[in-house]
């Protein structure tokens, strides 16, 4: 066998902030990139716009423009790793600077793919020009339903995949089966009082049932938050902390249990290891995954939210079939992912 030949990547993504979905992209999108590296004998020698060390990837920080400039340009292949990172709903600050990279890598004739993204919501009308301007004719899988249709709706093609951690191989396909024994609450941040007098009447309908509490934090702002909003409850049997692995939550689930979850990932951890699950947000990016997995979501205030929660609690032979089918879905779905980026190295390989 001869010797691989180098290829230079450049990953671009919300990395560095110690948020659980964003590392765990990361790490998915590294192991995706070295899986297919073997396939066609390249190897992927791998830079990361962030400001942390890591072992193995080249840091460039991210908002030195000269650092930004030369790993651009060193690179062949730029990928933005998944996340809602083409979005404006916190900022449109964000926004821009990841379209200003895509529009430098362009202007620069250097490989670019958009792996796993969601795209929704932009908001406003030049920032959505500018959006599909940057982003038209340029290889793009999406997580999410809207994001592709968002994208079609301008004649812009994208194929439709799943978020990249279910390209990983955490599974929860060997647990013996679903037991509603287990609550995992994951919050992060609110302050409005309608949310927190909803979540004072969930802490005291599960204070009142014989089910054990696992406070699940994806972020230092759910740890602070969990915290805090715990102060004066004992219920709280366990804490877990994930860092940048789906893995991390397999030694917690093995008894099943029900993830009652305000971010993305911990719906989407939960769907890996077969755990029915309950969304509590507005965020669209958590209604569309929970639509599309065929799980309620409400708001912590939804009058709606302790009766569904009583009934997965009591019925968890109900949901078990529609989790296995939802992560099935999404399985399938994901290969897209995985096509992409061999496409786009077997290309690279021939050129």
């Amino acid at each position: 066998m001869g010797s691989k030949k180098k290829l230079r990547v450049l990953l671009a993504g919300y990395y560095g902030f110690d948020n659980f979905g964003d590392e765990a992209l990361l790490e998915t999108t590294r192991v995706l990139l070295e899986k297919s590296g073997l396939e066609y004998g390249l190897e992927p020698d791998i830079s990361v716009l962030d400001n942390q060390s890591r072992e193995g990837l080249q840091s460039v920080p991210r908002f030195n423009f000269f650092k930004v400039l030369k790993a651009i340009r060193k690179s062949r292949l730029i990928v933005f790793g998944g996340g809602g990172i083409f979005q404006n709903q916190t900022s449109n600050r964000s926004l821009f600077y990841y379209l200003a990279l895509v529009w430098l890598a362009r202007l620069l004739r250097k490989r670019v793919i958009l792996l796993g993204v969601g795209l929704v919501p932009i908001t406003g009308f030049f920032q959505k020009i500018a959006a599909l301007i940057t982003l038209y004719g340029l290889p793009i899988t999406v997580r999410d339903r809207e994001s592709k249709n968002f994208l079609n709706s301008f004649r812009i093609q994208a194929t439709l995949s799943s978020d990249l951690l279910f390209n990983s191989s955490a599974t929860g396909l060997e647990l013996a089966g679903t037991s509603a024994a287990k609550v995992f609450l994951n919050v992060r941040s609110f302050s409005s009082d309608a949310d927190d007098l909803g979540f004072s009447a969930v802490v005291r309908y599960l204070s009142g049932k014989n089910v054990a509490v696992t406070a699940l934090s994806l972020a230092p702002e759910d740890t602070v938050t969990l915290k805090k909003k715990f102060r004066h409850h004992n219920i709280v049997t366990d804490f877990v902390v994930l860092n940048k692995s789906p893995y991390e939550f397999h030694p917690h689930c093995r008894q099943g249990g029900i993830v009652l979850g305000m971010r993305l990932h911990s719906l989407i951890v939960a769907t890996l290891y077969r755990i029915p699950f309950i969304g509590i947000s507005l965020d669209p990016k958590i209604r569309a995954f929970a639509a599309e997995a065929d799980f309620p979501v409400y708001t912590l205030s939804n009058p709606e939210l302790i009766p569904a929660l009583e009934k997965m609690l009591e019925t968890p032979e109900e949901y078990s079939k529609k989790i296995d089918s939802a992560l099935e879905r999404f399985r399938k779905r994901a290969i897209q992912n995985e096509n992409l980026i061999k496409r786009i190295f077997r290309e690279l390989k021939e050129q």
